[in-house]
Protein backbone atom coordinates (compact mmCIF):
# COMPACT_ATOMS: atom_id res chain seq x y z
CA UNK A 1 0.00 0.00 0.00
CA UNK A 2 2.75 1.96 0.57
CA UNK A 3 4.51 1.90 -2.93
CA UNK A 4 1.09 2.96 -4.41
CA UNK A 5 0.65 5.82 -2.18
CA UNK A 6 4.31 7.22 -2.86
CA UNK A 7 3.38 7.66 -6.84
CA UNK A 8 2.13 11.61 -7.17
CA UNK A 9 -0.22 10.56 -10.29
CA UNK A 10 -2.68 8.90 -6.94
CA UNK A 11 -4.45 11.20 -5.16
CA UNK A 12 -6.41 8.77 -3.21
CA UNK A 13 -6.06 5.52 -1.61
CA UNK A 14 -8.45 3.37 0.18
CA UNK A 15 -9.22 -0.39 1.42
CA UNK A 16 -12.14 -1.93 0.17
CA UNK A 17 -14.70 -4.92 1.24
CA UNK A 18 -15.97 -6.62 -1.92
CA UNK A 19 -14.77 -7.39 -5.15
CA UNK A 20 -11.88 -5.22 -5.01
CA UNK A 21 -9.03 -4.88 -2.04
CA UNK A 22 -8.06 -1.44 -2.94
CA UNK A 23 -9.64 1.73 -4.52
CA UNK A 24 -6.78 4.23 -6.00
CA UNK A 25 -7.46 7.20 -7.72
CA UNK A 26 -5.42 8.24 -10.39
CA UNK A 27 -4.83 11.28 -12.07
CA UNK A 28 -3.30 11.89 -15.40
CA UNK A 29 -3.59 13.60 -18.61
CA UNK A 30 -5.14 10.90 -21.00
CA UNK A 31 -5.45 7.52 -21.50
CA UNK A 32 -2.18 6.38 -22.90
CA UNK A 33 -0.70 8.15 -19.41
CA UNK A 34 -3.04 5.90 -17.57
CA UNK A 35 -2.45 2.69 -19.74
CA UNK A 36 1.70 3.38 -19.68
CA UNK A 37 1.46 4.01 -15.45
CA UNK A 38 -1.11 1.07 -14.75
CA UNK A 39 1.37 -1.12 -16.78
CA UNK A 40 4.75 0.42 -15.60
CA UNK A 41 4.11 1.20 -12.02
CA UNK A 42 1.25 -0.17 -10.55
CA UNK A 43 1.47 -3.83 -11.97
CA UNK A 44 5.17 -4.41 -11.18
CA UNK A 45 4.07 -3.62 -7.16
CA UNK A 46 4.48 -6.75 -4.72
CA UNK A 47 0.85 -8.21 -4.19
CA UNK A 48 -1.12 -6.95 -7.52
CA UNK A 49 -2.47 -9.35 -9.02
CA UNK A 50 -4.75 -7.34 -10.86
CA UNK A 51 -6.10 -4.02 -12.04
CA UNK A 52 -9.83 -2.76 -13.23
CA UNK A 53 -9.93 0.13 -14.73
CA UNK A 54 -13.40 2.81 -14.10
CA UNK A 55 -13.52 5.99 -15.45
CA UNK A 56 -15.18 9.09 -14.19
CA UNK A 57 -17.01 11.02 -16.43
CA UNK A 58 -18.55 13.11 -14.13
CA UNK A 59 -18.24 14.98 -10.49
CA UNK A 60 -21.82 15.69 -8.34
CA UNK A 61 -20.06 16.21 -5.11
CA UNK A 62 -16.60 17.96 -5.53
CA UNK A 63 -15.52 17.68 -1.87
CA UNK A 64 -15.98 14.84 0.68
CA UNK A 65 -16.52 16.14 4.12
CA UNK A 66 -16.01 13.43 6.11
CA UNK A 67 -20.02 13.42 7.25
CA UNK A 68 -21.47 10.38 7.23
CA UNK A 69 -25.58 10.33 6.61
CA UNK A 70 -27.28 9.41 9.84
CA UNK A 71 -30.78 7.98 9.48
CA UNK A 72 -34.06 10.32 11.21
CA UNK A 73 -34.60 9.58 14.92
CA UNK A 74 -37.08 7.28 15.36
CA UNK A 75 -40.95 8.68 16.13
CA UNK A 76 -41.54 8.80 19.92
Amino acid sequence: MAALCRHPEISYVSTMLGRADVFARVLVQDDNELWSFLQSQVRPLEGVLDTETVLEVAVHEPWFNGRVPLSPAPAP
